[in-house]
């Protein structure tokens, strides 16, 4: 891949947060969206185009070279083993958050990344934001000294969570918002 050529990326989960990130990457000059897939034929449909082949399953997507990298939008529950199977096939892998349902999980996708020479990044986005990155840098730099408590907060609307708020399926308060003050 050279600078000008965008990386052909398919998205694994067409729900809500995946429609949100697949008009993110048609937006970039960086990635191409080639592909999509979720079982559900409704959410794919919502995805799907002209330029973007939808698929039922994540197998049919990664098989062959359409595809250079995938986005993962799907729960926590599915991630690591959709992940696995990207890796496996050797593909980039964007996923979101978090890395694993446990430590266990998470360490496994780290030896995952080396056996199959691929890049793999959690979709913390707080951690891009300039006032985040100042922060950093400053913490770094030993301006501000050493740490020894944090509080924060995330002012958040009521929403409807759906599998968001059950922890059965890796959701609750510490994955919507929790992870990105942790992070």
């Amino acid at each position: 891949m050279t600078a000008q050529t965008p990386l052909r990326v398919g998205l694994i989960g067409c729900g809500a947060h995946g429609r949100s990130l697949a008009e993110a990457l048609l937006a970039s000059p960086l990635w191409q969206l080639v592909a999509c897939a979720d079982p559900d034929p409704a959410a794919r449909a919502t995805v799907a185009s002209e330029y973007i082949v939808p698929y039922p399953a994540v197998e049919e997507l990664l098989t062959g070279t359409a595809v250079d990298a995938v986005v993962l939008a799907t729960p926590p529950d599915c991630l690591y083993e959709t992940a696995l199977v990207a890796m496996q096939a050797h593909k980039h892998v964007l996923a979101e958050k978090p890395i694993g349902m446990d430590e266990t999980e998470a360490a496994q996708l780290a030896e995952a990344v080396v056996r199959a020479d691929v890049c793999y990044m959690a979709g913390y986005s707080f951690r891009f934001c300039p006032a985040v990155q100042q922060l950093h840098d400053l913490l770094h730099a030993g301006v501000v000294g050493e740490i020894y408590a944090v509080q924060g907060s995330i002012g958040v609307a009521p929403l409807n969570l759906g599998w968001h708020a059950s922890p059965l399926t890796g959701g609750g308060p510490l994955l919507y918002v929790g992870s990105h003050l942790v992070d």
